[in-house]
């Protein structure tokens, strides 16, 4: 089976969670859509992860899905999101993802997120700041990739 997983990342999380999925599927091509637009036609399954960013997808992403659209309805198709809020997944998929692609894909899941002010720019960086102190101040954990997750993930779409 020709796997491909597409991922849209800004930080670089959402790429090192598209390379450890990655790991557990032989076969499997990696595709950065932020610089290139894989041919579907040549996929059995297609992964697409994307960043979470103030609620919404990456927007290469974004603009894949949609320009895409019809081609996925007929393909396997599976997503992951990173996103330091994994309890918002249905308000996710409902805001990011045309329902028809949504209801077709065989899994949807986060991997987590994580926090790296230092790879931030301007308001972004601001923006985490603000995360990192409340966090720290209700003495919450700071947002991490869940590994269990991605490597459930792998077996759900090989099952």
């Amino acid at each position: 089976m020709k796997i491909l997983v597409a991922y849209a990342s800004k930080s670089g999380t959402t790429a090192k969670c598209a390379k450890m999925l990655a790991e557990y599927l032989s076969g499997t091509e990696l595709v950065d859509l932020t610089k290139k637009t894989p041919n579907l036609d040549n996929y059995d399954l297609i992964v697409i992860g994307s960043s979470i960013r103030m609620g919404y997808l990456h927007k290469a992403a974004g603009v894949f899905i949609n320009e895409h659209r019809q081609q996925l309805l007929k393909k396997k198709t599976a997503f992951f999101f990173c996103s330091g809020f994994v309890n918002d997944m249905e308000q996710l998929i409902k805001e990011n993802l045309p329902d028809e692609v949504a209801e077709k894909a065989i899994i949807i899941d986060s991997f987590g997120g994580e926090l790296n002010i230092e790879k931030q720019k301007g308001i972004d960086k601001f923006v985490a700041k603000m995360i990192a102190q409340k966090v720290s101040k209700q003495q919450q954990l700071m947002p991490r990739i869940y590994p269990e997750r991605i490597k459930l993930f792998a077996v759900k779409l090989l099952a």
